[in-house]
């Protein structure tokens, strides 16, 4: 089964690069299924949530401060859980981001704290959870998840 986010216009026919990445599939209790991607921040590697579901990617506040270039509070920044819960976030650069061949510098991401979440995994992974790639991300990069083969391409263009 592929999902793949497009827009349909036909300036997206041509990109200037793309990158395949291994997904990691972390089964969940109860025939779930989590896919896990390893991203590059700065000099050390960490491992993301692939969340189709989430509008806006984030990072865990708790990375290390030297990651980031800035890193403001901003009322007006905020994102939403799956309760519709409205959650405050600061929002951070991040000097260096790689996923692949993707290499990205000065990538803005909500911060939050993402330590429930690691509890909540840690009962079933070794992995330690740094953040999410939302929907945003996705459509950026046009993305296709492919589960068939267990791999995620973006796309730049």
């Amino acid at each position: 089964m592929e999902f793949t986010i497009v827009l349909k216009s036909p300036k997206y026919r041509h990109f200037k690069m793309q990158t395949t990445l291994k997904l990691i599939r972390v089964p969940i209790p109860e025939n779930g299924l989590h896919l896990l991607i390893k991203a590059k921040i700065g000099r050390r590697f960490y491992f993301l949530i692939l969340d189709t579901g989430a509008s806006e990617s984030v990072l865990d506040k708790n990375l290390p401060a030297n990651l980031f270039s800035s890193i403001e509070i901003n009322d007006d920044a905020q994102t939403y859980g799956i309760q519709s819960e409205n959650i405050k976030t600061e929002i951070g650069v991040v000097k260096t981001f790689a996923l692949g061949a993707l290499k990205l510098k000065n990538q803005p991401f909500h911060l939050v704290d993402l330590s429930q979440i690691n509890e909540l995994y840690g009962n079933f992974i070794d992995y330690r959870i740094s953040g999410l790639i939302g929907s945003d991300f996705l459509n950026q990069f046009q993305a296709t998840i492919s589960y068939k083969t267990g791999k995620l391409i973006l796309r730049k263009f």
